[in-house]
């Protein structure tokens, strides 16, 4: 079972968290109401996830993600912050935050999240178990590869490449940046591409999903990718079959007033994390470039 610590200093965000996470996945968690109580249950207890507030009284969230650092790197760590706070959601990704939600938020925005950074903690601290399935979508050593429109695939395959570029001399910041920026972009093929999904993710969008991932209109569809990584430089192209859209209308994802928007989050998350990003018309290709500096 998972186990996951909430930080927050408004009690109905951690009913309303605690509430959602137990009920609905069943998850361990635990709270605290400021940023020291917190950093005192990361040391003395084995947490799987931090989601903590930004702005809390004696100890904020950037330091206390700061300060986790010091002795627990790889624990991720959700940050929450208002609107407005587009500064403190850079920071907080240049600190090591692997995500964040923006308040008001969905509770599905929050499964959403979550089950995102649960997936990087498998892939970053558990046995690597995938590598057989994914070796057999691969067709050259270069590397080329066509993956199935699957959501198992898309972390799978993230996966892969992380462990290609730390095998090629990524230190492990860096390797897991390409995780987690492949993970959202692979994913867009996958959902806004192959699958041709549009609109805020609620209930109508997730049972559209499962419809179309049932349908050979759209399951038959491929993602390509193809990576070139040494020790220096990794590069990705990632194609997906779908008609494209409009990078041009969330490409200047790092504009204040575009951050606030969901769509385009994980353009924004994959520009923060990797050095490079350019989508090509009509929409449905795009290179990622990471250096291992």
């Amino acid at each position: 079972m998972y186990r996951i610590l909430v930080i927050d200093d408004e009690q109905q965000i951690l009913n309303l968290i605690t509430k959602y996470l137990t009920k609905n996945f069943g998850y361990q968690v635990d709270v605290a109401s400021d940023g020291d109580e917190g950093l005192e249950l990361i040391k003395a207890n084995k947490y799987n996830l931090v989601i903590s507030d930004i702005r809390m009284p004696r100890l904020d969230g950037i330091t206390l993600l700061a300060r986790k650092n010091e002795f627990d790197p790889f624990l991720p760590v959700i940050l929450i912050t208002g609107k407005s706070n587009f500064d403190n959601v850079l920071a907080a990704l240049r600190h090591g935050a692997k995500n964040y939600l923006m308040k008001p938020f969905s509770l599905r925005e929050l499964g959403e999240a979550v089950t995102k950074a649960l997936e990087f903690y498998e892939v970053t601290t558990e046995p690597k178990k995938i590598w057989e399935e994914v070796e057999t979508m691969v067709t050259n050593r270069t590397v080329t590869m066509e993956m199935p429109t699957s959501l198992t695939a898309i972390k799978n395959v993230s996966n892969y490449f992380m462990e290609l570029a730390r095998m090629s001399g990524f230190e492990e910041k860096n390797a897991q940046d390409i995780f987690i920026s492949l993970n959202e972009i692979i994913g867009n093929a996958v959902e806004h591409g192959n699958l041709e999904l549009q609109g805020e993710k609620n209930n109508d969008y997730f049972e559209l999903r499962e419809k179309r991932l049932e349908s050979p209109d759209y399951n038959t569809r491929k993602v390509r990718v193809e990576a070139r990584i040494d020790g220096e430089k990794a590069q990705f192209t990632i194609q997906d079959e779908g008609p494209g859209f409009d990078f041009r209308a969330v490409e200047n994802c790092l504009d204040p007033a575009n951050i606030i928007k969901n769509s385009g989050r994980g353009i924004f998350l994959a520009t923060c994390f990797m050095n490079h990003l350019n989508y090509e018309d009509p929409g449905n290709m795009v290179t990622l470039i990471k250096l291992n500096n």
